[in-house]
């Protein structure tokens, strides 16, 4: 198994590289599944076509985070709901709360994951799913990332990884955190607000009909997204040790926190949220700020806002 930073230079050398996980997956399916998802999550999942994958909130009442999650349209009746693992209960009872006199089926199981990263992933991926009767998606945002859902042969996952080179857990972690990615438990729970989170715009539909917590995220977008927080990156040359928590501090000020950090020899990266008051506002939409290190030192990081569309 090689590391972080032999990874990333096998993937700059032409080579792909996978990683083993496991994610909580929903499977809802049913006459009234387009109709009743539809009215429940964020995304539009009747223009969604089948064998598509966007990502959608579940939303409380009141518009703050359930969960938010990669759907995949497998069926005319029938959806994908993958999301990380511990999460998926959460997901489940908040989707299944409304249901009253509806023909639709939910059923949660936890699914073995092969991550595919680097040259030709998309096909290496697709040819991996049709192998061990999975799906492959998108991990998001970029075309050399996709991920297996091992749905039916999880026994199978062992032996996929055969002609791949194999990094393991904290490689992962630094490819979601290199790509922006936020995960539920880390920059995701059930007080945050969507539109400090950065992935709006490829989570929910404006256009479509009401949905439960809507009115916060449409009220958010008319004010211009302007939250008490934003979803940032930050990264530095260093090889000191930097906790999720830690403060981002700026002349002595502080400015926000982290929520999660990867490392591999001297370089540090990671995601967490900046206060409004901190966001800067010229075209680059990046700023220079200190965080404080496991052994009290402090470090200089440069940090900038993420904005994912579509």
């Amino acid at each position: 198994m090689i590391d972080t930073r032999t990874a990333l230079a096998a993937i700059e050398d032409g080579h792909t590289v996978v990683t083993r996980s496991t994610r909580d997956v929903i499977r809802a399916q049913g006459p009234d599944a387009v109709a009743y998802l539809q009215g429940q999550i964020s995304q539009n999942v009747e223009s969604l076509g089948i064998g598509a994958t966007t990502w959608s909130f579940v939303l409380q009442p009141q518009g703050k985070v359930d969960a938010w999650f990669r759907l995949t349209r497998t069926a005319d009746d029938a959806y994908l709901i993958d999301l990380e693992a511990g999460f998926g209960q959460q997901a489940l009872d908040r989707l299944a709360r409304f249901k009253l006199r509806t023909q639709i089926d939910f059923d949660l199981s936890a699914v073995a994951v092969t991550a595919v990263r680097g040259v030709d992933a998309q096909s290496r991926a697709a040819e991996m799913a049709d192998a061990t009767n999975g799906v492959a998606v998108p991990a998001g945002w970029n075309s050399d990332g996709w991920d297996v859902l091992h749905l039916e042969d999880a026994d199978g996952v062992d032996s996929d990884t055969e002609g791949f080179l194999l990094a393991g857990d904290t490689f992962l972690e630094w490819d979601r955190i290199s790509r922006g990615v936020p995960a539920m438990g880390a920059e995701m729970d059930d007080a945050t607000i969507p539109g400090a989170t950065a992935v709006v715009d490829v989570s929910a539909d404006f256009t479509k009909g009401c949905y439960v917590g809507q009115e916060l995220v449409a009220r958010v977008d008319s004010r211009g997204s302007n939250t008490p927080t934003k979803l940032v990156s930050f990264q530095a040359s260093t090889s000191a040790k930097v906790l999720a928590g830690a403060s981002l501090t700026s002349e002595g000020n502080d400015i926000g926190h982290v929520t999660s950090v990867a490392s591999s020899d001297d370089q540090m990266i990671g995601l967490g949220y900046l206060k409004r008051s901190a966001v800067p506002d010229d075209s680059d939409g990046s700023l220079r700020a200190e965080v404080h290190a496991d052994d009290g030192t402090s470090v200089e990081v440069l940090v900038e806002l993420i904005a994912h569309t579509v």
